[in-house]
């Protein structure tokens, strides 16, 4: 199956070991969460092979600039598709180095020094010395000496730019193997001060056209915007990519390649029955990756329960229910995570379900609207959370609970949180929900005003 790959199950205790219950197993990936990596990587071929051939043909002979950015909606799988990317570059003999937030001046430096060691032969942090006195011990005539000497060791250089590593190379050659790409997630958070630290940093690595680095940075749907004001601003249709979900034969293949990998470690289970919850497993996650988490959680679960766990004989209508309330359950969890009432969420919801053009600040005038709607005192409370609607926006979009295309048009990323946001707020207005469906963007299969 193309675009599948298996990773290492990352789970603690006897259920990661092969001579562990398979029960114990199960019961442990239950319980490993939403975000915890799969333990089946599907589908995003296209930009795993875009960023292989780019990492392929570095600085200083391949060209500068070529700074790549995935962004997308929480739960569109950025996270799992950087760690997929790291793994097959490092199959290839590539050295990666994964930043899982914006590095404080501390990691940058370790950042640079790990460059350093990799591309100019710079020893390593843990392998520094300092000046120190050692006695010697020789073989003499006559018996064994002694001598004094001062052994003397260089701590390596503080390196704070490429163009420092280059010239440690004193014009050595580059081999295939010294290469390296710099992951930084969670890009969507660097400092809006483009003097910060974390911003040369971006910058530097984005320009530089000495050394064989490649720079992959990954975070929400409003990135772009803020690599922008970090001042890394030309990086081209080309290098940003939207995530959005899964083909279906993607979603599909991921899932039955789930199944089988759990089925290799003693899972009882037909190829059929294998093939019927792939399908129904695939079908009510969407294509999202998040969401397909959610739905091997409670696959995991009901077969934890049985004393043999086999496909066959499991209930895979209740499965799918319990999936669903752990799919809705992260839903409310990104709602109060955005710090605003279903009053407010609904509402834009509610004007993105009409399928007309809504842009940010027409986003911000419905916000304004729906918050002048409720009681004072909750008036209040958002008062002294948000100082003004373009804030209230910007909450939502770190929780995804909306997005901006390209063009800047708000847009809903995921068509069933929509769903259940419209059916919450119908509750608590008193109205219908909507069954109209937000239009699609032309440039991501997300939903769009």
């Amino acid at each position: 199956m193309s675009g599948i790959g298996i990773w290492p199950p990352e789970v603690k205790g006897r259920g990661a070991q092969r001579s562990a219950s398979l029960r114990a197993m199960l019961r442990t990936l239950a319980e490993a969460g939403e975000r915890h990596n799969p333990l089946v990587f599907g589908g995003r071929s296209r930009i795993i092979d875009k960023v292989m051939r780019i990492a392929r043909h570095l600085p200083p002979h391949g060209p500068k600039g070529n700074t790549i950015l995935i962004h997308g909606a929480p739960g569109a799988g950025k996270t799992s598709l950087v760690c997929e990317i790291a793994r097959q570059l490092e199959k290839e003999g590539l050295t990666t180095i994964m930043q899982p937030e914006i590095p404080s001046p501390g990691r940058i430096r370790a950042i640079y020094a790990a460059l350093a060691t990799v591309l100019a032969g710079v020893p390593s942090d843990t392998s520094r010395t300092t000046v120190r006195a050692d006695t010697v011990l020789s073989i003499r005539p006559g018996g064994v000496g002694g001598d004094l000497s001062e052994g003397t060791s260089v701590a390596p250089p503080t390196l704070e730019d490429p163009e420092s590593i280059a010239e440690l190379r004193a014009g050595r050659p580059w081999q295939p193997n010294e290469r390296a790409v710099v992951f930084i997630d969670e890009i969507q958070n660097i400092s809006t001060n483009p003097q910060a630290d974390e911003c040369r940093l971006v910058r530097a690595l984005h320009t530089q056209d000495r050394i064989p680095v490649l720079l992959v940075c990954s975070g929400l749907s409003n990135s772009e915007d803020a690599l922008g004001r970090a001042g890394l601003s030309r990086l081209g249709t080309e290098n940003s990519i939207p995530l959005s979900s899964l083909t279906k034969e993607e979603t599909v293949d991921c899932a039955r390649a789930t199944l089988d990998f759990v089925r290799q470690r003693g899972l009882h289970g037909s190829d059929e029955a294998v093939q019927r919850w792939a399908r129904r497993i695939a079908a009510s996650s969407d294509g999202w990756p998040r969401h397909l988490q959610s739905y091997f959680m409670a696959t995991w679960e009901t077969l934890a329960a049985q004393n043999a766990p086999a496909l066959d004989a499991a209930d895979l209508d209740a499965t799918i229910q319990r999936g669903d309330a752990r799919r809705e359950d992260y839903y409310i969890k990104r709602i109060s995570r955005s710090g605003l009432p279903i009053g407010v969420v609904g509402a834009l919801h509610e004007q993105l379900a009409l399928g007309e053009p809504l842009d940010e600040y027409r986003a911000m005038g419905i916000i304004d609207d729906a918050i002048g709607g409720l009681p004072a005192g909750m008036q209040r409370s958002i008062g002294g959370r948000f100082a003004a609607s373009d804030e209230c926006l910007e909450s939502l979009l770190r929780a995804g609970i909306v997005s901006l295309d390209r063009h800047k048009r708000c847009v809903s990323p995921i068509p069933t949180l929509s769903q259940f946001v419209l059916s919450e707020y119908g509750k608590v207005s008193g109205s219908p929900a909507t069954e109209t469906q937000p239009q699609a963007s032309q440039e991501q299969p997300a939903r769009s005003c």
